[in-house]
């Protein structure tokens, strides 16, 4: 199976998300799946399409690109990223819900179903209404 996971951070940031997602690949790929990792966390030190013990991970520019207050940025992004997903064609989307990133990936044209993981406590979920990112992503998944 063909999975693909957002996360805002990843290596090699550190911290209790980067540690769940390390011990979550390392078992899909013993499981005999193939992964691929999308992040917004960018280091100088990092390339953008690189590779980590055998997972591709792409990293793009969303808070750069929010910084910026430019729409049309954030569409040539969410293009972007659609274009990223497309190449991949997962067969499942694990988003990691931290923050906005996964507006990258809502409205997009994918038949891959989508697993939600909240890194938040359950009094958060009272902010998940219709016209909320995190309502639509709880909705997709």
């Amino acid at each position: 199976m063909r999975i693909l996971i957002w996360s805002e951070t990843f290596w090699p940031a550190t911290g209790g998300v980067e540690l769940f997602l390390e011990r979550l690949i390392v078992d899909l790929i013993a499981h005999g799946h193939q992964v691929e990792v999308l992040t917004s966390f960018r280091r100088a030190d990092r390339p953008d399409d690189d590779e980590v013990g055998g997972v591709r991970v792409r990293r793009v520019p969303l808070f750069e690109t929010l910084r910026e207050h430019r729409p049309e940025g954030l569409l040539a992004l969410k293009r972007s990223v659609a274009s990223m997903v497309a190449e991949f064609h997962p067969d499942i989307t694990h988003v990691n819900m931290l923050g906005p990133g996964p507006a990258l990936l809502l409205d997009m044209p994918s038949a891959a179903p989508c697993v939600v993981t909240l890194h938040a406590t359950f009094e958060s979920l009272h902010s998940a209404g219709a016209d909320t990112l995190l309502g639509r992503v709880l909705r997709r998944a």
